[in-house]
């Protein structure tokens, strides 16, 4: 598990993930909000491979997964958001790896703009948005109507990229949504996905 906006190196967060089979890893950033922690159970294939600025990128299952929170500074055009994608996947690229998925929280209001900024990064038509031509199962508490997931909840932020010619998604997009009424305690709950490579 991969928690965004939150840096578990902090003694305040000492008891969130604990014991003789978890390990912890936290990469922390100046600011809170861009910080990561991945909480994985001790034998469980999970590996750190890479991370910067508003990223943090870790392989289980054969896949390569972008955790991504883009920083306010870099989403303001979409120059520097593309580039911000281009030298994740660059990175990746020179060390023989491609981007199998991307989820996080984007702050851009295009939904298909990862997709697109991967896709010309990679020079391919085969990433493709998980929240197009899916099925969205929305799960919200009781009488919340949000409909998206940045702070103001009127666009949805977050989204999941994957790379379709080697990534099947299997099953519903989960969206939810965060509440105003402080039901939630974050302003990025997002989606959940679930993917796995396709069989040759």
């Amino acid at each position: 598990m991969v928690c965004g906006e939150l840096d578990s190196s902090n003694a305040d967060f000492s008891g969130v993930a604990a014991g003789t089979d978890v390990s912890n890893r936290a990469s922390s950033a100046v600011k809170a909000c861009q910080s990561f922690s991945a909480i994985t159970r001790n034998g469980i294939a999970a590996s750190f491979v890479a991370e910067g600025d508003g990223y943090v990128v870790y392989a289980i299952a054969n896949l390569n997964v972008v955790f991504v929170h883009v920083p306010n500074k870099i989403a303001k055009t979409g120059s520097d958001t593309a580039a911000f994608h281009k030298a994740i996947a660059q990175g990746l690229l020179s060390n023989g790896k491609i981007i199998h998925l991307v989820i996080g929280d984007t702050n851009q209001g295009s939904a298909d703009f990862t997709m697109q900024a991967l896709n010309t990064a990679f020079q391919t038509k085969a990433y493709a948005n998980a929240l197009t031509g899916g099925t969205i199962t929305k799960i919200d508490n009781y009488g919340v109507t949000e409909q998206g997931t940045n702070a103001k909840g009127t666009q949805l932020y977050d989204v999941a990229v994957y790379r379709s010619d080697v990534v099947q998604l299997k099953g519903n997009v989960a969206y939810l949504s965060q509440s105003s009424g402080a039901v939630t305690v974050t302003d990025h709950c997002g989606l959940g996905v679930v993917v796995e490579l396709k069989s040759t």
